[in-house]
């Protein structure tokens, strides 16, 4: 792919694979000259692209439960995927390696083999830096919520060798109880592991934190990014080739003018052990009052699902999802939840980009982009179980209340060049012809390449 260097930014968009049912989070990975998509549709499913993501292959699926996934290369090529279940309903986090053919998994190991019930939720998986250089043994890191009236987030390390089974160790304690939700964990150079996280730290505040190990994933401590009793949804950790890092999480802003979700983001120049004051990083825009309006203050356009990467120094990338319609303040009869629970009928989504290239300065410059238009129509619940619209209970495509067909978040990446590639669901219409859209909440998995423009 030709590197674009200048500009406003400018996608392509591919489809990846039509008519895919019962999943969501899509996340994109480059490896090398490789691009990963990977989604838990059915069980943990993987698409791979050998030129810059103009065309995508199937390369399989691990034959688990799915339920949540993420994929993970380490330095010498090797590609691992987890599930958060296993054949059965129960949270075993297995492990799955691609085939050396490109073309599917074998099971390397379970995190928790014994368990027989959903005692963890959100899985990551990470390989070790490849800066660090190559190891006697092939070293990830698992973390997910432990599942309970206190969740915490834990961490296993498992050494994968050449030869012979895969050895786990743990669980060691990330962060204490409570862990609303956690997002990816991220390598570092020198053994070192970041994951953010929202909920309450060891000396019982409440807000997003950062959680830091410096001996491979054993031992951690948490950092403070805000302390806030507001909504917060997924947090995501990035750093950038000089060592900065940064936060990026969508959520209630009340301290403005506006209450609903907005995307803010901190800054970390010393190892993530202090951060700068958290910015709203794209000024929410109002949009239409809704038809529900009673003489009440329409808020501004809710946004969600944040997603962050960096590569050079001070050099930034967020994607979200922004909806093109105010949601009530005070909330009206349809939206009690405010937000983007309850969206009506009428409500469209983009997804958004907002760039900087001095993203660790005092005051940085942020430029938006619109990468997908309309992407889905109706609501977005961020509520998980408390998600119980019709989508939810499988009854077509067509915009609703309470619509949990997305999940929690986009992950998006940049490839080698510094363009960036956004993996996303594509509403499909109940009007395609196809019987099954009459039935199912289907979407098309589809990635949005970016071909020209100012990049990082």
């Amino acid at each position: 792919m030709a590197k674009a260097t200048t500009g406003t930014p400018t996608f392509a968009s591919v489809l990846v694979a039509p008519a895919q049912i019962g999943g969501g989070e899509p996340r994109a990975v480059v490896a090398g000259a490789k691009t990963f998509i990977v989604g838990p549709f059915g069980s943990t499913t993987v698409w791979t692209s050998t030129n810059g993501g103009a065309t995508f292959s199937l390369a399989g699926a691990t034959g688990q439960g799915g339920g949540d996934s993420d994929l993970t290369v380490d330095e010498a090529g090797n590609v691992f995927v987890n599930d958060l279940l296993g054949t059965t309903a129960a949270s075993t986090i297995p492990i799955s390696e691609l085939n050396s053919s490109g073309t599917g998994f074998h099971l390397v190991t379970k995190i928790d083999p014994t368990t027989s019930v959903l005692n963890h939720d959100r899985a990551w998986t990470v390989a070790e830096s490849a800066t660090d250089g190559p190891s006697a043994a092939g070293h990830l890191v698992v973390t997910a919520r432990d599942v309970g009236s206190s969740p915490t987030e834990k961490a296993w390390t498992v050494d994968v060798p050449t030869t012979g089974p895969a050895v786990v160790h743990g669980p060691f304690l990330v962060a204490p109880a409570t862990v609303g939700a956690a997002g990816p964990v991220i390598a570092l150079p020198g053994h070192t592991y970041l994951q953010a996280y929202e909920g309450t730290d060891a000396a019982g505040n409440v807000g997003v934190f950062v959680a830091k190990s410096t001996d491979n994933g054993v031992t951690w401590h948490d950092h403070p990014v805000e302390l806030t009793s507001g909504t917060t949804l997924f947090p995501v950790v990035a750093a950038d080739a000089a060592g900065n890092d940064y936060v990026a999480w969508s959520g209630d802003n009340s301290t403005a003018a506006y209450d609903v979700q907005v995307i803010t983001i901190s800054s970390s120049v010393n190892g993530g052990t202090t951060w700068s004051a958290p910015a709203v990083i794209d000024a929410p825009r109002p949009g239409p009052l809704s038809s529900t309006g009673l003489g009440l203050v329409a808020d501004n356009a809710p946004a969600i699902f944040p997603w962050v990467t960096a590569r050079g120094a001070g050099q930034v990338d967020v994607t979200y999802a922004i909806g093109n319609e105010a949601i009530e303040n005070p909330p009206g009869l349809l939206s009690p939840f405010g937000g983007s629970n309850l969206g009506l009928p009428t409500m469209t989504w983009n997804l958004e980009l907002a760039q900087s290239l001095n993203a660790t300065a005092a005051h940085p410059t942020w430029t938006t982009t619109t990468v997908v238009s309309g992407f889905h129509q109706g609501s977005i619940c961020t509520i998980g179980t408390e998600c119980l619209g019709p989508q939810n209970l499988g009854v077509g495509n067509l915009p609703t209340p309470l619509d949990r067909r997305d999940l929690d978040f986009v992950g998006s990446t940049v490839d080698a060049g510094g363009n960036l590639v956004v993996p996303y669901q594509q509403d499909r219409s109940i009007l395609s012809g196809t019987v099954g859209d009459l039935i199912f909440p289907a979407t098309d998995l589809r990635a949005a390449r970016q071909v020209g423009g100012q990049n990082i």
